[in-house]
């Protein structure tokens, strides 16, 4: 399993719940593009380091509130982006359904994804008994009382024992009312969760449906939605498609900007409920469904050149350089290709047009290549710092080359002075590399040699880094020399080694000298360290002997 990507993973996996959390409570802190491009790329890693248990892939949303289950869960929709993702789902109902259906790929309903609030309506003996949100697909939240003051949605009907599930949603014109909304859909969600009905009734709230649960004597999935408008509620419109083909051209050629309320995408979904049946559905959707969403507006760019990066411990990150573009109010010239394996698996050339996402503050990636440049790309066979021959690791290129690559030097030095470490003021890169350039500061220790030059009233200090910052860093350094073993074991900067783990080490071993002595020892047993990490640390602590000399220059408190 490789370690970046296991880092990566944990580090978006966090990002989503949060955003999950908030997104819960009708706050989105991320647009939909850039939460689907998390999601993506964690499906991505999954693929190559295997399915985690505590995965947000494996749930579909987040409840806090009291909620009631759902007799049927409710489950969300697979998706992807553009007109590729429709092919790819053509070809996995192909390879479900061919020993049925031959050559033949089964008609598909495509529907408005309507970009609402998705709940469930359960009538028996013909009158709402209640209103959820989707909430976790298990259990939502109720919200029958509001459901009065939606437009669409009968409170009796003439169907005795019924499910239908849609989306409440807001038009633009309705939405261009209302004051303290971001978008038609936050503000649904805020009017939902309101206990004031006037406030509710104001607001001109509205209900599709596009589903349900109850299949009866139905056999097609367009016979049953006719079934429910005749039954008084709205529908999207919708089309049948007999191929993949006639399936990408309605897609490509639609204009989401004709339609009132806000879309980001459409749903295709096979007729035959017979079919529907039989293919089921996996933990968070059905496999007989899937949403093609519509790009962002202005995501689509070109490769004009694919640079690479050289990490702290010598991994090789390829990142490409695109026409400039401007997304979330952010303009991006770069783009992350993630790691040498993607880059090479996927084809990237420089002239590509591509997709790309941005989520919070990860570094925009390219979400999906749209077409083919025609200059073809190789990838370096040495570091593109100090031409060491690079060798391959798992999924990624490694500079093994360690403080002779000015490169890995420089991060890492960066890595001690940095504010989770030793949190001194005035050494930003640049400044770190004026005192690299000059043999002042090569390896982290160096650093306090900067408290005898200001101390001495070196000229040469005061010209790297003029008067002021050079006092201020002198100050930072003097008052920042007394921290934990535990702060002090993370600004070693050793492979595999974050704040956390700092902590579980300096628990166990109390002292500098100890946590020295326990991994020169041959068995070693400490609860939640494993052996690549005691394999890691051993390895440091026997090959960077300024670690040593950092601590005779520091006190442990």
């Amino acid at each position: 399993m490789s370690k970046e990507l296991l880092e990566e993973w944990k580090e978006i996996a966090k990002k989503i719940k949060k955003y999950d959390k908030k997104y819960a409570h009708g706050i989105p802190l991320i647009s939909d593009f850039s939460y689907d491009a998390l999601k993506q790329r964690l499906e991505d890693i999954e693929k190559i380091i295997g399915k985690q248990r505590n995965s947000p892939l494996n749930t579909i949303g987040e409840v806090e509130e009291k909620t009631v289950d759902h007799a049927t869960p409710m489950l969300s929709l697979d998706h992807g982006y553009g007109a590729n993702s429709i092919s790819d789902f053509y070809k996995k109902i192909y390879n479900a359904t061919k020993s049925t259906y031959e050559k033949a790929v089964p008609k598909m309903i495509i529907e408005h994804k309507i970009d609402g609030v998705a709940v469930s309506i359960r009538y028996e003996n013909g009158a709402i008994k209640y209103v959820l949100t989707r909430g976790d697909g298990f259990a939502g939240i109720d919200i029958t009382k509001q459901s009065k003051y939606i437009k669409g949605i009968p409170q009796n009907i003439s169907l005795k024992d019924f499910d239908i599930r849609g989306e409440i949603y807001m038009t633009f014109e309705d939405f261009d009312k209302t004051q303290g909304f971001k978008s038609p859909r936050n503000a649904t969600t805020g009017i939902i969760r309101s206990k004031e009905m006037d406030f509710i009734a104001s607001h001109n709230l509205q209900f599709i449906a596009h589903g349900f649960v109850n299949k009866g004597n139905f056999e097609q999935y367009s016979e049953g939605i006719e079934f429910i408008k005749n039954a008084g509620f709205q529908i999207s419109d919708y089309h049948i498609s007999k191929s993949e083909q006639e399936s990408i051209e309605i897609f490509e050629k639609f204009d989401r900007d004709s339609v009132p309320y806000p879309i980001d995408g459409m749903v295709f979904k096979i007729n035959d409920l017979n079919l529907c049946e039989q293919l089921g559905h996996h933990r968070t959707a059905p496999r007989y469904a899937f949403a093609a969403k519509f790009p962002p507006k202005n995501t689509k760019t070109f490769i004009k050149n694919i640079e690479f990066q050289v990490g702290k411990f010598g991994t090789i990150t390829p990142v490409a350089e695109v026409n400039s573009i401007e997304i979330d109010g952010v303009m991006i010239q770069k783009v992350s290709m993630h790691n040498m394996a993607e880059l090479q698996n996927k084809k990237y050339n420089i002239g590509d047009e591509i997709i790309i996402a941005r989520a919070g503050d990860v570094i925009p990636y390219i979400l999906s290549k749209e077409s083919s440049g025609e200059k073809s790309f190789e990838l370096p066979n040495q570091c593109p710092v100090c031409n060491f021959k690079l060798i391959w690791d798992s999924v990624t290129m490694r500079c093994t080359n360690g403080w002779n690559c000015n490169a890995q030097a420089l991060l890492r030095i960066e890595h001690f002075v940095s504010r989770k470490a030793m949190n001194i003021s005035g050494l930003g890169a640049k400044n770190i590399e004026k005192l690299f350039n000059a043999d002042i500061v090569k390896k982290p220790n160096d650093i306090f040699n900067i408290i005898n030059l200001v101390l001495n009233n070196d000229e040469v200090i005061k010209k790297l880094l003029g008067t002021k910052v050079a006092q201020n860093t002198f100050e930072s350094i003097q008052k920042n020399k007394k921290l934990s073993l535990s702060r002090f074991i993370y600004c070693l900067c050793i492979p595999n080694i974050g704040h956390g783990m700092a902590k579980t080490i300096a628990t166990h071993c109390i002292t500098f000298d100890n946590f020295i002595n326990i991994f020169q020892s041959d068995q070693i047993e400490i609860k939640g360290v494993g052996p690549m990490i005691i394999e890691s640390i051993k390895k440091f602590i026997s090959e960077e002997k300024w670690i040593y000399d950092a601590y005779q220059k520091i006190e442990i408190i």
